[in-house]
């Protein structure tokens, strides 16, 4: 069995997978891992799937050839304002909360029904250096997330 950087639970449905055995990027292609995790691991047979046709490997480059990305997600804000003054807080809260789409949406991310992008982290951290809030920005949790583009 081979080490994948992901699990088949984490594959869109519908995301074009590869069965393509011969491909000299098979190695590399999380659409071939896709496929591979499909036909060793899944509980139950997969029967049908979206699939990358050969048609896409030509001249020694597939067009539809992705590398397996992850990313550091971060939710929870119970520490977020430690090391600030009480009286920044409110300030500081309502911008993180305006950035965040709102209320409703700040909850789901300190709740962790969100996980807030390392872009995201980074866009706070900045929010919080800009007002002179110098030490680290530490969420609650941390998760690294496997990446999938569209199609």
């Amino acid at each position: 069995m081979k080490n994948f950087t992901f699990s088949l639970d984490e594959v869109p449905q519908r995301w074009a997978v590869c069965f393509n055995e011969n491909c000299p990027l098979a190695k590399r292609c999380q659409r071939r891992q896709a496929a591979e995790l499909m036909t060793e691991m899944a509980p139950q047979p997969v029967l049908k799937a979206t699939c990358v046709t050969p048609l896409a490997y030509r001249d020694g480059h597939c067009i539809m050839f992705t590398e397996p990305r992850s990313e550091k997600r971060a939710w929870g804000f119970g520490s977020l304002y430690d090391g600030i003054p009480r009286k920044a807080y409110p300030r500081m809260k309502a911008a993180v909360m305006e950035y965040l789409c709102g209320q409703s949406t700040y909850y789901r991310y300190n709740n962790g029904e969100k996980t807030l992008s390392e872009r995201q982290q980074q866009w706070i951290a900045q929010l919080f250096s800009r007002n002179g809030f110098t030490a680290p920005v530490v969420f609650d949790h941390y998760k690294r997330v496997t990446l999938f583009p569209n199609g």
